[in-house]
């Protein structure tokens, strides 16, 4: 049994009090970041509760900020960690945590009650975040301290986003026209899984039922959602809605590179893909952009050099392509063969 099935069992209380020991004196050695959960699922056990405080007690300031920078942190655990020890947390933290996707929205309500004006205008910022969270703009739009702009914007943004006052350009307007009359007879349904920490819940949803939703309600099926409606997701009209599909802690590098290939994607979408460094390293996504007609060429030729023969062979036959990348492969090509 590894360190995450260790705690994992311990969530589900699955673990006899002869492990949990071994736990606690470290007998059962764990990672930092799994010893962390390990002790906060402890607290939940009448007999070793008082020790996992104690335990945690001792750990050091930097450690328990660690574990609010960790992207794969667990949301409840986050949010135990700052109700009980959040005297061990700095104002860096602080900022990080408002960056980290993962931090559960409890936690951001509590910074949104601030008086730490700067703190206040970077959470007021992360629209994504705040469209999933509406409670978060309410407590920022009380907090006397948010400056008057930001608290209209947000006002606005709310208007807007979740009450549904959104105004479209007529280009827009013509467009959804066009696809309603196009799916009017579409019942496509599909099994929508949501995990937002709190237990799956499971809807089932049809294409038109999607489409009608508010921007609001389409950003919290690509943060929470499965794959099935991330994919249809990317291609929202929204791009608030696009970036929190690429914002979803659950997004796989699989469905990254799936995103990479598909030619009808708006162009914002492959821009935010080649320019992150973590999903471009793995060279099937970055091959995959390389291919699109939609990747900024500065990218591409600047990735070309890492690529074998076959795939340069392949680059240059493609009249998708645009004309500088197929050139330097070209010379590439000679370069390493010759």
């Amino acid at each position: 049994m590894n360190a995450k099935e260790v705690v994992e069992n311990l969530k589900k209380d699955n673990l006899d009090s002869t492990i949990k020991e071994f736990i606690l004196d470290r007998t059962l050695p764990l990672p930092k970041k799994e010893f962390i959960e390990a002790l906060s699922y402890l607290t939940r056990d009448s007999y070793f509760k008082d020790r996992a405080y104690k335990e945690l007690e001792k750990l050091d300031s930097e450690s328990i900020k660690a574990y609010f920078i960790d992207k794969d942190l667990i949301p409840e655990v986050a949010l135990f960690l700052f109700k009980n020890f959040k005297h061990k947390l700095d104002r860096g933290t602080y900022i990080e945590m408002i960056n980290n996707f993962s931090i559960p929205p409890q936690v951001l309500v509590e910074i949104a009650k601030s008086d730490d004006q700067e703190l206040l205008e970077l959470l007021s910022l992360k629209d994504i975040k705040l469209l999933a969270h509406p409670e978060i703009i309410d407590v920022l739009v009380a907090n006397p301290n948010l400056s008057r702009d930001k608290r209209f914007r947000l006002i606005e943004m709310k208007k807007r986003f979740i009450e549904g006052y959104e105004e479209e350009t007529i280009e827009e307007d013509v467009e959804e026209m066009k696809e309603e009359i196009e799916d009017e007879e579409e019942d496509i349904t599909i099994e929508v899984e949501m995990d937002m920490g709190e237990g799956e819940e499971v809807q089932v949803l049809n294409l038109n039922q999607i489409k009608k939703m508010t921007v609001a309600d389409k950003i919290k099926l690509a943060l929470f959602g499965n794959k099935e409606i991330r994919k249809i997701l990317i291609n929202d009209s929204n791009r608030l809605v696009r970036e929190a599909v690429l914002q979803s802690p659950k997004l796989t590098d699989t469905e990254v590179e799936s995103f990479a290939r598909m030619k009808n994607l708006p162009d914002d979408v492959i821009r935010r893909i080649s320019f992150n460094k973590q999903w471009t390293s793995k060279y099937s996504v970055a091959l995959s952009l390389i291919k699109n007609p939609k990747t900024p060429v500065s990218f591409s030729l600047n990735y070309l050099d890492k690529l074998i023969v076959r795939d340069l062979k392949q680059i240059q036959k493609d009249k998708d392509v645009p004309d500088p990348v197929r050139k330097k492969a070209k010379i590439l090509i000679s370069r390493k063969l010759g």
